[in-house]
């Protein structure tokens, strides 16, 4: 796999992201988390676990000898089509060197018509820290150390992405076209969550005692920190309002893409806008540069 890297050889990836649900789940094998994850044969196994009234639910993709963990989270879901658990990238397992565990956002499960909730979790209840303790868990299992384990996703998912390096200083997060201060995100689709989840709006919520939660600039990251960021030139809004803010953070020129330290910055074009996350090619990029 890394041979073809060096030849720049393009990995195709759908056009789409593949999200799947609960409907789409029912021919995988239901297992309990445990370091038989270890020595599975299965294609992909599912797995949940419950903490503080949560419900988190995994798919689990080995690959033998693999050295890296690649763990996918995902963005906003069309509930109308889907009922939890939601992995996004369904189809792209066999594309990451690695083994792959998707990870379903709990407190979608908190009402019927929400699709989006970056990983917060529900009330005082954050959800990240769980999730962060199972990869470890995970990892230790497949002998993995934190270094190599790697963070993905996009908007939604790779604000939780981002958000998951103040767990795990260690390892890689990759976040496309992600948001990063939710205060300066569509109130509309940040509305809904906040009432179910938090039982406010976005005016009476308060975003500044919330931001170690809401705002990735509040626990501000360096070039140490292994990052690659990805941008779509042509979401403007995302790219004014959240990746730019970011690499200011980061000292890296927002305009150019760029690597300082161990961080990295890509850039493309594609007009569908924030709904196109990588193409092929940048798939290729990102994948060289973990």
């Amino acid at each position: 796999m890394l041979e073809l890297f060096r030849r720049k050889k393009v990995i195709q990836v759908p056009r789409f992201s593949g999200k799947v649900g609960l409907t789409d789940l029912n021919d995988y094998r239901r297992v309990d988390f445990g370091p038989m994850l270890a020595r599975g044969d299965d294609d992909r196994v599912i797995f949940t676990r419950e903490k503080n009234g949560l419900r988190y639910d995994f798919a689990f993709a080995r690959k033998p000898k693999a050295k890296r963990l690649f763990v996918l989270f995902s963005g906003a879901a069309s509930r109308k089509k889907l009922d939890p658990p939601v992995f996004q990238r369904w189809k792209w397992a066999d594309r990451f060197p690695g083994h792959v565990l998707y990870v379903s956002d709990p407190a979608l499960y908190e009402h019927e018509k929400l699709g989006l909730a970056w990983y917060i979790g529900v009330g005082n209840e954050d959800a990240l820290p769980f999730i962060a303790e199972t990869v470890s868990e995970l990892a230790a299992f497949l002998k993995i150390k934190s270094k190599r384990i790697v963070y993905y996703g996009s908007s939604g998912g790779g604000f939780a992405s981002l958000r998951m390096l103040d767990f795990m200083p260690d390892a890689t997060s990759v976040a496309i076209n992600p948001q990063v201060t939710l205060a300066k995100y569509n109130q509309g689709l940040v509305n809904p969550y906040l009432k179910v989840c938090h039982n406010a709006d976005s005016n009476t919520f308060d975003f500044v005692a919330n931001s170690d939660r809401f705002d990735l600039l509040a626990h501000p990251k360096t070039t140490d920190y292994r990052i690659v960021l990805v941008q779509n030139l042509m979401d403007k809004s995302h790219y004014s309002k959240h990746y730019s803010p970011y690499c200011r953070m980061l000292g890296m020129t927002p305009d150019k893409p760029g690597r300082k330290g161990r961080a990295r910055t890509i850039l493309f074009s594609h007009d569908r806008g924030h709904l196109q996350a990588e193409t092929s090619d940048v798939f290729t990029q990102i994948m060289r540069a973990v």
